[in-house]
C-alpha cells in the first residue's frame, strides 16, 4: 500500500467528498443515491470536523457517531453510506483502514398490523371507474398480497407473470440484470392476482 496521507485541516474531506461523488457518478448510481452520500457524509463531518487528524481520532468519531440511540434502519444507512466513502479514502491512500468495519443492525420491528378499517379505506379511495383508479387500486392489493414494494412492482412487465387463470399465478422474474433480483426471482401469487387478469380490461 502506498504513503498514507494525513489531512489535518477540518475543511479538507471537501475535496474527498467531491472526488467520491464524480466516482459514483461515473458508475451511475442514481441523483438521489448522490444526494444520499452527500448528505451522509457531510452531518458526520459537520459533528466531528477534526476526524481525519489521525486514524485514532477517526475511529474514536465513528465509534461515538454509531453509538447514538438511533433505530437500527437509521444505523445501517449510516453504515452504508459512511462505509461506502471511507472505502473510497482506504483507495485514495488518504487512511490505512476503514474504521467502519461493524456489522448490521438487525431491526426487529418493522413490522406493524395496520387496522382492518384503515385497509378499508385505503382501498375506497380509488376511483375504480376510471383507468388511474382501477390501475391504483390494483396496484395496493398487489402489494398487500405479495410485499413487493412499490418500485418493484413498477418494473413488472406482463411477460414477468406466468398466469394459469384457474390455478395460480406466478412472478417469473429470472436473471440477474432484472430489476427483482435471485432473492425475489419467483414466487407465487395469492388468489388476488388471479383475480386482476381476469378484470376488466382497458
Amino acid at each position: 500500500m502506498g504513503e498514507v496521507v494525513k489531512l489535518h485541516r477540518p475543511e479538507g474531506f471537501h475535496n474527498l467528498l467531491e472526488l467520491f461523488l464524480f466516482e459514483k457518478k461515473a458508475e451511475g448510481k442514481a441523483p438521489r443515491t448522490i444526494h444520499d452520500y452527500e448528505v451522509h457524509v457531510i452531518r458526520f463531518f459537520r459533528r466531528f470536523p477534526q476526524a481525519l487528524r489521525s486514524e485514532k481520532e477517526l475511529r474514536t468519531s465513528i465509534l461515538k457517531y454509531f453509538s447514538d440511540d438511533i433505530k437500527p434502519a437509521t444505523f445501517n444507512l449510516r453504515r452504508q453510506y459512511l462505509k461506502a466513502f471511507f472505502d473510497f479514502l482506504v483507495r485514495e491512500n488518504v487512511i490505512e483502514k476503514n474504521p467502519v468495519d461493524f456489522k448490521k443492525r438487525k431491526d426487529e420491528g418493522r413490522a406493524r398490523a395496520i387496522p382492518l378499517e384503515v385497509l378499508k379505506e385505503l382501498l375506497n379511495v380509488p376511483d375504480k371507474k376510471s383507468y388511474a383508479g382501477f390501475r391504483d387500486y390494483c396496484l395496493i392489493l398487489f402489494m398487500l398480497d405479495t410485499g413487493i414494494r412499490p418500485g418493484e412492482a413498477l418494473k413488472l412487465k406482463k411477460e414477468d407473470f406466468i398466469v394459469n387463470l384457474k390455478t395460480h399465478c406466478k412472478a417469473n422474474c429470472q436473471g440477474r440484470s432484472h430489476p427483482l433480483l435471485s432473492s425475489r426471482a419467483r414466487r407465487f401469487l395469492p388468489g388476488v392476482a388471479i383475480s386482476l387478469f381476469k378484470s376488466q380490461k382497458y
